[in-house]
């Protein structure tokens, strides 16, 4: 088994006039089976039927991804009633974390990982950022 350790965090939202913190929270390899460095980086994102959840949903999805080697980030970003579709809230907060893993891990490979409606949004940021040129 590869040691885990987890932080919590937040960073601000890129909304003009937004004093939103979006929390995240960092789930890093202490250890790889095969050696000391992280293989990549990945962002997943909790489903909750586009309402619900939040960075504490599917801890062992999580925790999985980094017995593999990869970091993980996970994240409470708006959505449901307090990001409405037609307000792009909760796509913004989506981005606003990509960028922070490309700034922060900008040595490392980046992906994409979803649950349910996660996965949508997983899907819907990769469509984004390939047309905005951030990943390939």
């Amino acid at each position: 088994p590869v040691d885990v350790t987890v932080t919590e965090t937040s960073i601000p939202s890129s909304i003009e006039n937004d004093k939103f913190q979006i929390p995240i929270k960092i789930f890093t390899p202490t250890t790889t089976a095969n050696t000391n460095t992280k293989r990549a980086v990945v962002f997943f994102i909790h489903g909750g039927i586009f309402a619900l959840g939040d960075m504490h949903s599917h801890p062992t999805i999580s925790h999985a991804l980094c017995q593999l080697g990869l970091v993980v980030v996970t994240a409470s970003f708006r959505n449901g009633e307090e990001a409405p579709h037609e307000s792009n809230v909760t796509m913004r907060d989506l981005n606003d974390v990509v960028d922070h893993c490309l700034q922060t891990y900008k040595d490392s490979p980046f992906g994409l990982v979803g649950s349910s409606s996660g996965g949508f949004f997983a899907i819907h940021l990769c469509q984004t950022l390939h047309s905005t040129k951030k990943i390939a």
